[in-house]
């Protein structure tokens, strides 16, 4: 006798949802979806609002208000629009960190979110990484996955220059 197959299906006016599969894949992604909500409702109530700036401020640093509306990487990147080659990498990570709540991005990651979003890749990822996690920039931080292969994350500094570019295209 086969697995019953499951669905959920929430709309909430087109913005939505559907899931359907065997028992285990929709719990898995369920939950997977619960736990993105919460991190959200999470962020969204410790945020206070500066009407005159209309910036939303975070505990630990400035995100825009747009920064919170976005629902895919894609719009993220489009509403940024980066010039420079190095950006592109810089703003995946950003995304990973912020959104995705990844502390350790490797260039592999960063290949697969911009290819995903359409975006044509930077011609060396691994060495623009490098050069953002250097003194000179210290936009990330380097950080060894198993293995001892390189991962980022963002710094404080490379926090502040993405918001920047946030504010500068709103």
């Amino acid at each position: 006798m086969s697995e019953m197959g499951y669905r959920i299906k929430v709309n909430l006016k087109n913005g939505e949802i559907e899931v359907e599969g065997d028992k285990e894949f929709v719990k898995d992604e369920i939950e997977k979806l619960l736990e993105r909500i919460v991190a959200k409702f999470s962020l969204a109530s410790s945020l206070e609002m500066d009407k005159d700036k209309k910036d939303v401020l975070t505990q630990s640093g400035a995100v825009t208000e747009q920064n919170m509306l976005f629902e895919s990487f894609a719009e993220f990147y489009k509403a940024i629009d980066p010039k420079k080659e190095q950006d592109k990498s810089l703003i995946a990570v950003y995304w990973f960190n912020k959104f995705e709540g990844k502390d350790a991005v490797t260039p592999k990651d960063v290949v697969e979110i911009l290819k995903d979003a359409g975006v044509p890749l930077p011609s060396n990822i691994s060495r623009d990484l490098r050069e953002l996690a250097s003194g000179k920039k210290a936009y990330l931080i380097k950080v060894n996955v198993k293995g001892g292969r390189p991962a980022y994350k963002l710094s404080m500094t490379g926090e502040n220059y993405v918001n920047k570019l946030l504010r500068v295209n709103e």
